[in-house]
This record gives structure tokens, C-alpha cells and sequence, in this order.
């Protein structure tokens, strides 16, 4: 059996992540033992997220408050609206 780095093992997991075979397979094509792969898959922990990668924005008009509020899980970017764009 050959020895794959580890960016052999992402890019064999980021390809069979793609819809249309099963990972069994995926693994059959690949000359792969399926709970080895799920294995790697693990210790990589290489699954992708299944939200939304955008942040959200909330606009506020209250006199003295931020105008924007930029917030991601736990972090929170209050901008106000004498803030440049640049």
C-alpha cells in the first residue's frame, strides 16, 4: 500500500466529497479500504461546514448606536457611521 501525505489525503477526500458516488465506491475506484478512509476523513477532520460562510449585518438607525453590526457565532464588530469606507 503507498503512503500519502496528508495533502494526498485532502484532495482525495475533497474529490470524493463530491456529489454522485457512494464512499464505498469511492474507495473501490481508489483501492482504499472504506473504514480506513473514514479514518483519515476523521483525524483530518476535513468535513466541510454546511452553513453559510457569509457573516451576518445588521443595520441600525438609532441615533446613538452603530450604524452597522458585523457578527460571526461569538464575535461581534460594532462599525459606526462616520467610519470611511476607505
Amino acid at each position: 500500500m503507498a503512503q500519502r501525505t496528508k495533502t494526498q489525503w485532502e484532495a482525495l477526500i475533497e474529490q470524493q466529497c463530491t456529489p454522485g458516488k457512494s464512499i464505498k465506491a469511492f474507495c473501490q475506484e481508489h483501492g482504499l479500504g472504506a473504514g480506513y478512509f473514514y479514518s483519515v476523513k476523521s483525524k483530518l477532520n476535513t468535513v466541510k461546514p454546511t452553513h453559510s460562510q457569509f457573516l451576518t449585518l445588521i443595520s441600525t438607525e438609532q441615533k446613538y448606536s452603530p450604524a452597522f453590526i458585523v457578527q460571526h457565532k461569538n464575535v461581534q464588530l460594532s462599525i459606526s457611521s462616520i467610519t470611511s469606507a476607505d
